[in-house]
């Protein structure tokens, strides 16, 4: 996967779409890692992933959101994969498609 790729689901549609009642053009991102890259992030902070319990690990935890989260998966105008990516290139990478969109251009 690409660090951000349109959708399969849909082509990219140039100037978003328009939030509920808001009538604001926005465009809909969705952050996805590699389910071991995620299991590493967990295992260094102090974070708990908000679905682990007593009876439920973090591996099927993770499992269970990517399930919840699929309708916005398929509805993301954009997956970026930050499995390789630290938070300063990801900054970057949305601070440069906020720029091209602002600017009309949108690849």
């Amino acid at each position: 996967m690409r660090a951000i790729e349109p959708t399969k689901s849909k082509p990219f549609r140039p100037g978003g779409r328009a939030a509920p009642r808001s009538g604001i053009d926005c465009e809909v991102l969705y952050l996805h890692a590699a389910e071991e890259v995620l299991l590493k992030r967990y295992a260094e902070t102090r974070r708990k992933h908000p679905l682990v319990n007593g009876d439920v690990g973090l591996r099927e935890a993770i499992a269970s959101e990517r399930r919840l989260l699929e309708p916005i998966i398929t509805a993301a105008d954009w997956v970026i994969d930050t499995s390789n990516m630290g938070v300063h290139a990801l900054r970057e990478l949305i601070r440069e498609r906020i720029d091209r969109r602002s600017e009309g251009r949108y690849r």
